[in-house]
């Protein structure tokens, strides 16, 4: 077994870092800063077959409607993140844990640095909640003070 697995066998992925932040500087800074951690095929892993279809098929018809906010040049053939979360039963949200390969932020040791990510479903009509931090938290993520 390599470096990059776990105990159970399972490979460490490896996610794109954030361009701007070269691994000096993110390791500098304790962080491990990457491009996107959830792929939209892992978050639709608990819709049934009816709901996958409703949210590509919703997607496809968003893509058509205003092809040009998409880079992509030809029709979709997964669905969307927002779609998938529309199908969403509304009392479900998703868990989703990632194991991530310490090489690629050049973090020390051989365990993978653990990723998560959760995907709420869309409920219409929900709250709106706001958050707030106190400065602590504030200085962690952004430096200096609040």
């Amino acid at each position: 077994m390599s470096t990059d697995q776990l105990a159970t066998g399972v490979g460490a992925l490896e996610r794109e870092l954030l361009p701007n932040l070269r691994v000096p500087e993110q390791v500098q800074e304790g962080r491990y800063v990457i491009r996107r951690l959830l792929a939209p095929r892992d978050e639709a892993i608990d819709l049934d077959l009816p709901a996958y279809g409703a949210a590509l098929q919703q997607t496809i018809r968003e893509w058509h409607e205003d092809p040009g906010r998409s880079r992509r040049r030809e029709e979709p053939d997964t669905p969307s993140g927002p779609n998938i979360r529309r199908q969403r039963d509304p009392n479900n949200g998703l868990l989703l844990l990632y194991p991530l390969s310490p090489q690629v932020g050049d973090v020390e040791g051989e365990l993978p640095v653990i990723g998560f990510g959760i995907s709420f479903p869309t409920r219409s009509g929900a709250r709106t909640v706001t958050y707030k931090v106190n400065n602590i938290y504030w200085s962690q993520e952004y430096g200096g003070d609040s």
